[in-house]
């Protein structure tokens, strides 16, 4: 810089235009700073636009032809675009000695000031389109892409801002960074109580990326916020979900952090999903299965080999046991070749994936009958389809219990058939039972 100061010296003093000593009593001292000044400008400019040339307009075509770089080519312009400037306006700075010599001139520490401040908002947007690029280049990856982390970087804006804001203010009124900072520490309190739901989702939102628990596009259901939707935004303040009755839901992100959140995501990555209903069967119909069922039963392809094969192990057993003894003996029921065929249809089903736990089980009885329980998965996770086929197989069930003589609960309706007594016929018989009690 030195060597700069004295080029540009020697070039001041060889154009000699306005003298140092003039018999105007100062117009001289007064201009002279001011072309020193203009050949000053003059240099920076010439200096900042050979960076252009260099930095923002070769490099950002060299760095064109890498892919890589292909998506932030107009960031990195922007980049160098401010670093070239900051490099200009350092220069000029340090070039003010020369119009004003004296360190304590309110000309030059004014002008210092100015281009310090300068070179501050550069710095502060230079950490912006930074940012903006990392954050730019994160929604292009499918990594990150639906990652809450994304979104942390409204934080770190945010920061960015605030030190640059402070910074400012400590050159504005000559104030040490310490002691803006011993100052905030003061009214740390204060900014606990007033910002105290913007810290709560920054202590979240870094929850909810580190644990990678929910992300953007998620389905997820909150029973205490009776929440039921798909996650559309998350951000420091709310988190956007929208129901499937396209109603829009917000919550604050501590709220899915504190409370208990239903993430259906590893059920539509593993590409089945649960079905697990109960059908109630009139105890009332469980019976032992008689020859005449048995026999139409065996006659079908699904309970056909079963019944061929139990039938035999059941004649085996009941060889050894007396005849005289009938509850000894084991024998099929009803209820349990229901079971069975729905098992084995079940099985056979080619939308229901095999992969996973199949079974029908019984549940404890209950006033309404005994729950028949299927249990199983289907090979789609796509709404409108899981329910097509979980409909399709409980239409099949419904229909096919009157073929093993059960009966399925319901309650008592208008049309089931239940007479009521004529009132005379009613007084007439409690007269006959009156007086056969007298």
């Amino acid at each position: 810089m030195n060597e700069i100061r004295l080029f540009l010296n020697e070039i001041i003093s060889k154009l000699n235009i306005i003298p140092t000593d003039t018999a105007d009593g100062g117009t001289g001292s007064i201009l002279r700073p001011l072309l020193i000044i203009g050949v000053i400008l003059l240099f920076t400019v010439l200096v900042e636009l050979l960076l252009r040339i260099v930095f923002v307009r070769l490099l950002p075509k060299i760095l064109d032809r890498l892919s890589a770089l292909e998506d932030l080519r107009v960031e990195s312009r922007k980049l160098l675009s401010k670093i070239t400037r900051i490099c200009s306006v350092s220069i000029f700075s340090n070039l003010l000695s020369l119009p004003f010599p004296m360190e304590d001139n309110m000309f030059r520490n004014l002008l210092e000031i100015v281009c310090s401040i300068y070179i501050a908002i550069l710095i502060i947007q230079i950490f912006h389109i930074a940012l903006d690029a990392i954050r730019s280049g994160m929604l292009s990856s499918e990594k990150y892409r639906n990652t809450p982390f994304v979104n942390l970087f409204q934080v770190f804006k945010i920061i960015v801002y605030c030190i640059g804001v402070l910074y400012i203010v400590s050159l504005i009124f000559n104030i040490d960074m310490k002691t803006v900072f011993g100052s905030l520490a003061a009214l740390s309190a204060v900014l606990l109580l007033v910002f105290k739901d913007t810290l709560m989702g920054f202590v979240a939102s870094i929850q909810l990326s580190s644990n990678d628990m929910i992300r953007v596009g998620d389905w997820i259901t909150s029973p205490k916020h009776n929440v039921d939707g798909d996650v559309v935004e998350i951000s420091l303040a709310t988190v956007k979900i929208k129901g499937f009755d396209n109603t829009m839901y917000t919550i604050p992100p501590y709220a899915l952090v504190a409370d208990p959140v239903i993430n259906w995501r590893a059920m539509q990555d593993t590409g089945a999903r649960r079905c697990m209903r109960s059908v109630y069967v009139d105890m009332k119909t469980i019976r032992y299965a008689d020859d005449e069922l048995i026999s139409r039963l065996q006659n079908t392809a699904a309970l056909g080999e079963y019944i061929s094969k139990v039938t035999d192990e059941i004649r085996e057993q009941n060889a050894q046991v007396s005849e005289n003894d009938p509850l000894s003996m084991r024998r099929l029921t009803n209820v349990g070749l229901f079971r069975r065929y729905i098992v084995e249809y079940l099985k056979h089903n080619d939308k229901i994936n095999q992969n996973y736990t199949l079974m029908v089980r019984q549940r404890d009885p209950e006033d309404r009958g005994l729950p028949l329980q299927l249990y199983f998965f289907t090979n789609t996770v796509v709404w409108v389809e899981y329910e097509a086929i979980v409909s399709d197989v409980f239409d099949h069930v419904f229909a096919v219990v009157k073929y093993f003589d059960l009966d399925l609960f319901q309650n008592i309706n208008s049309l089931d058939g239940v007479q009521i007594p004529d009132p005379a016929e009613l007084r007439t018989y409690v007269e006959n039972i009156s007086k056969k009690g007298r």
